[in-house]
């Protein structure tokens, strides 16, 4: 069974927007989980938004690595 998949963001984040885009092509469910508030995340992560990650697995960031992606899709 596949985990739940979070993807990291930030608002006005075009690299976020494009992220959400290749995900939604795929018919990837994921959550969205907005850092701007949240000083722990902004630490963590920052810069490095999008982030996408399963767990404590990082699958992907900065832009949707697809090969990552079906990487770790097919693991499951």
């Amino acid at each position: 069974m596949i985990g739940d998949l979070f993807l990291y963001s930030k608002t006005n984040c075009t690299l976020c927007d494009e992220f959400k885009s290749e995900l939604d092509k795929m018919n990837i469910t994921y959550h969205v989980i907005m850092i701007d508030d949240d000083p722990e995340l902004v630490h963590r992560y920052g810069v490095r938004v999008p982030v996408l990650e399963a767990g404590t697995t990082l699958i992907c960031e900065g832009r949707c690595n697809t090969e990552s992606l079906s990487n770790y899709l097919n693991s499951k």
